[in-house]
């Protein structure tokens, strides 16, 4: 009996899949929210179109669904006080900036039908960049670029919270 190349490889790949399993491993997006939250209408009060979008659509691929009108709902995710910081992390020796520390912050209540509160938090977000005073466009499109990152991860940090109340 002739053992084919691929044979050996299948059988590590399979005992590795059987390995990660069997430790209770799942990937990082796959996120199951509670069954109040089948029906979830997000609204979303001095927030950005971005972050409602991406909260919306965390929630369809996960196990909930997201309400088509507020009155269909089985829950209200409320998103409110959005807000975006810059701030001097550091200078050089000639007092110019050479760092900056970029906020991200937002708040969230999760409500039942009835509008009682289940649960509340804030994801918070911080990123950090180089400054260089010759770069100015560059460094403008990088903030730009770092602040759509800030809320894609908040919007995940936003969706293990809901898993974990």
């Amino acid at each position: 009996m002739r053992i084919k190349p691929t044979q050996p490889f299948l059988i590590v790949a399979i005992l590795t899949l059987l390995l990660l399993q069997g430790c209770g491993f799942q990937l990082r997006g796959a996120v199951v929210l509670p069954q109040e939250m089948a029906a979830t209408w997000v609204a979303g009060h001095g927030v950005s179109g971005e972050l409602t979008e991406a909260v919306s659509e965390s929630i369809r691929r996960s196990n909930g669904g997201v309400a088509t009108a507020e009155r269909d709902a089985t829950a209200v995710l409320e998103l409110s006080n959005e807000s975006f910081s810059r701030h001097v992390a550091t200078v050089d020796s000639d007092g110019k900036v050479s760092e900056y520390l970029l906020n991200y912050q937002v708040h969230w209540k999760l409500r039942d039908k009835s509008r009682q509160l289940i649960h509340e938090g804030v994801v918070k977000q911080r990123e950090n960049y180089l400054y260089n005073t010759k770069q100015v466009l560059g460094k403008a499109q990088e903030e730009q670029y770092l602040r759509r990152v800030m809320v894609r991860k908040a919007t995940a940090d936003l969706m293990r919270a809901l898993r974990q109340r």
